[in-house]
């Protein structure tokens, strides 16, 4: 056992250099090729030595010595294997990659094997020298290495499931919708759209960031309630995440009433300004829109016009797809095309050139003969940029992105960094440098006697949050 640390010790330093176990041949007695007698059959060099590994990594040559009678015969095999872990262990999940046999007589041999190259099977390999035939193969020496190239298996894609929606009613009229969902390998749920519809008509469309809807209805009718889990991996939805309801009239005698069996088109535009619905920036410093059409309904949609329309200030520059149209400002784009549950997303470069105070909007809507009535559903995102002289920061103390002198800004993170990104609020704040810069007592003594004055005379502070 001590030989067998030994040898996996070595080989973990080395990959030329493979660790050796040699035993006892006399643990088990071999099998005789034919009528010849037994011979002996042992690894030749130390343990770590006895098998040698060329400088490509691709082959294992080991020099072993056979004694005894000299018509004595051996069955001797040089073996290479897939293996699961550096050692070899679990050995019930090696796969044999190389076998080399031969018939031998009393001698000094070398046997060389290949072994593996590439990790489609395991990142290690192990190669051991056996000797016997049938079912009685004693290992002389064994040892084991680094694929090369071994590479480790690709992380699973985030998935994202719309589990189901479960409904409770609170009140003849109002009833309560609960969504179940699940994301997996690193993907995230941001909200949730609930959609009503009233016989085949839509008439809600609410967002949520918690997976709980409350919908009064205020007359008699077949209903239906849809959910869609906005993720990171985008809208998701299914058969199960769609709840009917039936609401009766009270103290009406009830009447048969066949559900609606046409069906519905439907169609829902998502817009975004650095994933998020407003933007804090800078004029003359580009950004991007994001513009996702997803089709909500339960038919094929055809020929959907896409166009995003900014208020004045905002530049739009180029798009992934579609036309930006640089005289009128305008994007715009045709989808052929778009299956049940089916979604696209554009992604469209922006600028705002100079400074113009409070919120610039910007609108997409989308629009599809499919469906009555123009636009068919239209969303929005704001950006607001700050004044000459202040620049957007991150503050770490308080995480949130703010403005500030920009003689001050290097005392503060980049607003793009990660101690920021946990919310999207946006704060704009004219603020005082964090701490004043180290100097001698007088000088301490002399702004601290400005700071009180200043603070004496008047003061001002101007703030505005988004939430």
């Amino acid at each position: 056992m001590r030989g067998k640390l030994l040898g996996f010790a070595i080989a973990l330093f080395s990959v030329a250099t493979i660790g050796i176990v040699q035993l006892n041949t006399n643990a088990a007695e071999p099998g005789k090729v034919g009528n010849a007698p037994l011979c002996k059959v042992t690894a030749v060099g130390e343990r770590g030595s006895a098998f040698k590994i060329n400088g490509a990594n691709t082959l294992a040559t080991v020099q072993y010595k056979v004694t005894g009678n000299k018509n004595c015969k051996a069955q001797v095999s040089t073996n290479s294997f897939n293996a699961p872990s550096m050692d070899g262990r679990p050995y019930d999940k090696q796969v044999l990659f190389m076998r080399v046999t031969k018939v031998v007589t009393p001698g000094t041999y070398k046997n060389s094997v290949g072994i593996p190259t590439n990790g489609g099977k395991g990142c290690f390999y192990q190669v051991d020298l056996t000797y016997g035939t049938q079912n009685v193969t004693p290992v002389i020496a064994y040892g084991h290495g680094k694929v090369n190239g071994c590479k480790k298996p690709p992380a699973p894609d985030p998935i994202v499931t719309c589990i189901g929606l479960t409904s409770q009613a609170t009140s003849l009229e109002t009833t309560k919708f609960t969504a179940q969902a699940s994301a997996k390998n690193g993907a995230k749920i941001n909200g949730y759209l609930f959609t009503v519809k009233k016989g085949s008509k839509i008439i809600k469309n609410e967002k949520k960031t918690t997976p709980s809807y409350s919908y009064t209805m205020t007359e008699p009718g077949y209903y239906s309630v849809r959910v869609t889990v906005l993720s990171s991996e985008g809208r998701i939805t299914g058969p199960n995440c769609v709840k009917p309801i039936n609401l009766k009239a009270p103290n009406v005698p009830e009447e048969p009433e066949t559900p609606p069996e046409v069906p519905t088109p439907s169609v829902s535009i998502d817009k975004l300004v650095e994933s998020a619905d407003y933007l804090l920036t800078e004029t003359g410093v580009e950004y991007t829109y994001s513009i996702t059409v997803q089709n909500t309904g339960e038919t094929i949609l055809k020929d959907l016009v896409v166009s995003d329309t900014p208020e004045p200030g905002v530049t739009l520059l180029s798009a992934t797809e579609g036309e930006v149209n640089t005289e009128t400002n305008t994007f715009t784009d045709t989808i052929d095309s778009l299956a049940i549950d089916g979604s696209k997303t554009y992604t469209l470069t922006a600028v705002v050139p100079e400074y113009l105070a409070g919120t610039i909007n910007n609108t997409a809507c989308v629009d599809t003969p499919t469906i009555p009535g123009t636009p068919d559903d239209c969303d929005d995102a704001e950006v607001e940029v700050t004044k000459e002289g202040v620049a957007v920061v991150c503050n770490p103390d308080s995480g949130e992105i703010e403005t500030v002198p920009e003689k001050d800004a290097d005392k503060y993170l980049n607003q793009d960094n990660e101690a920021c990104k946990h919310t999207p609020t946006k704060k704009v704040v004219e603020n005082t440098p964090k701490a004043l810069p180290t100097t001698g007592p007088a000088e301490v003594i002399a702004q601290l006697t400005g700071v009180a004055a200043l603070a004496g005379s008047s003061a001002y502070y101007l703030r505005s949050r988004r939430q």
